[in-house]
């Protein structure tokens, strides 16, 4: 895997990547790899698993996509806040400013892809707008707020 430059230092599209970058563990850990990431956008790829909350029957409710965005743009918050080299804090999602679901559920196993990007960024608050799309066609799209600790 080819590793990116992001200004302050080299970050893998390795999964463990990820844990690298969010406190996110387990089963909680929804994100399985890294496609693009920068300290404007990320792009991840995903597979619901059947260990997902909320998981059963061989899908998951679309209320758990905004999980994934919320991850996707933590991402971004993390690579941001750590510019001056030091360990980047917790962040927690505070806010949706917006929402539409486009399905109701999704199904396990299903590769998905999801896009996060900042539209505003000042002293560790971040609004970003995100989306989760399988095969060209939007599940979820909305705007979420986060807040580093």
């Amino acid at each position: 895997m080819r590793p990116v430059d992001v200004g302050y230092r080299i970050v893998s599209r390795d999964p463990s990547q990820i844990e690298d970058l969010l406190p996110h563990r387990g089963r909680m850990k929804l994100l399985d790899r890294i496609i693009e990431l920068s300290t404007e956008k990320a792009v991840v790829s995903v597979r619901p698993k059947d260990d997902w909350p909320m998981a059963g029957e061989g899908h998951v409710p679309a209320l758990v996509l905004l999980e994934v965005v919320a991850q996707t743009a933590g991402l971004v918050c993390s690579l941001r806040v750590g510019l001056d080299g030091e360990e980047p804090p917790l962040g927690y999602l505070v806010g949706v400013r917006t929402g539409t679901f486009f399905t109701d559920r999704v199904e396990i196993g299903a590769e998905l892809t999801c896009r996060a990007e900042i539209s505003f960024f000042m002293a560790g608050y971040a609004v970003l707008k995100g989306e989760v799309i399988a095969d060209e066609e939007v599940l979820f799209s909305g705007e979420v707020q986060l807040v580093g600790s």
